[in-house]
This record gives structure tokens, sequence and C-alpha cells, in this order.
């Protein structure tokens, strides 16, 4: 499912995650259309149990557009970038690629105007936080 859905803090993953919820939304909707067409096909009338399993397969094609209303705005970043803020990690902290090993600090939205700075490692006691902008 990983490959699908991608891995937060790893390369690619708004993209992917925006691929995988349009892929999400369109199975649903064609869930829902088949199960009416179903239903349509062998009872020869919409007042049937498919009719409202069909009309039921709307609750989660909504949360997928949800999603991906909410994520399309947003654009992956650079591999340049991404392996300049990796490189910017200490040696000792080990990079995997797993989410609970390096995460990295969201950056706060900036306004389309404005030129986001070079990434810089902050230590804080031990804990180092990447600083995007």
């Amino acid at each position: 499912m990983e490959q699908w859905k991608g891995t937060k803090c790893q390369f690619g993953y708004i993209n992917k995650q925006k691929k995988f919820q349009f892929a999400m939304l369109m199975l649903y909707v064609l869930i829902g259309v088949g199960l009416f067409l179903i239903g349509l096909a062998v009872h020869k009338t919409r007042a049937n149990l498919f009719t409202v399993l069909g009309i039921l397969m709307v609750l989660p094609a909504a949360k997928r557009v949800i999603a991906l209303v909410l994520m399309v705005p947003r654009k992956s970043v650079e591999k340049e970038r991404f392996e300049k803020v990796r490189a910017a990690l200490p040696e000792r902290i080990p990079v995997k690629e797993s989410f609970s090993t390096v995460t990295m600090l969201r950056p706060l939205q900036a306004r389309r105007q404005e030129a986001l700075p070079e990434p810089a490692t902050i230590p804080i006691s031990g804990i180092y936080g990447i600083c995007l902008i």
C-alpha cells in the first residue's frame, strides 16, 4: 500500500497522494454507478436495494473528494531541495525510510509571492528540526 500512497516526508509523497486519492475516488464512483446499473438491469426499476447501495457509495467518495481538494494546491518539493535537506541532517541520526526515525517538520504555508530561503538544521537539545522557511 505504501508504494501507491507514499510515505510521509519522502520524495514525491504529495504527488503520490494526489494520484492515490483520485484513483480511489474513481473506484468509488465506478462501484456506485455499477451497483445502480445492476439494480436497474435486474429489477427494471430504480426502487431497489442496489440503488440504495449505489447512493451510499457517495459517502466514501465524498471523503476522497475532500482529501483530493486539500491536496490539489500543494506541490511536492524538488528533488534537489529534498536531497539538500536530507544532507543537512547530522551524521549521527540514522535516515531510514520510516516516518518515526526522522521527522522533517512541515513548512509553514508561505504566501505565493514570497521566495522560500534555503533549508537549515537547528539543534534543539539533541533533537534536530529541519526549518524549510
